[in-house]
């Protein structure tokens, strides 16, 4: 999530951007036992998701099933397998 923030995007090939709506981080962060306050901190000091989906090469969408997020994840590591050896 920092990477945007300290300025090295430019040191990777590629971006990954993992993202969810601000309801579900807000529920997320309140189930690992953040305060409403921290969480409204926390979030007002990151660069915004829509800011982060912008600058990224590729976007997974985390608002899903484990099952289907592993199914997203697998099909962007084979994207990413075919651009590193397009002729394999």
């Amino acid at each position: 999530a920092i990477i945007y923030e300290v300025g090295w995007e430019n040191k990777f090939d590629a971006m990954i951007v993992a993202t969810c709506s601000q309801n579900e981080q807000y529920a997320r962060l309140l189930a690992r036992g953040l305060s409403h306050d921290g969480i409204r901190m926390r979030l007002e000091n990151q660069l915004p998701s829509k800011e982060k989906e912008k600058r990224a090469h590729y976007i997974i969408d985390t608002s899903c099933t484990m099952e289907e997020l592993y199914r997203r994840v697998f099909e962007l590591y084979k994207v990413l397998q075919y651009r590193k050896n397009p002729h394999a």
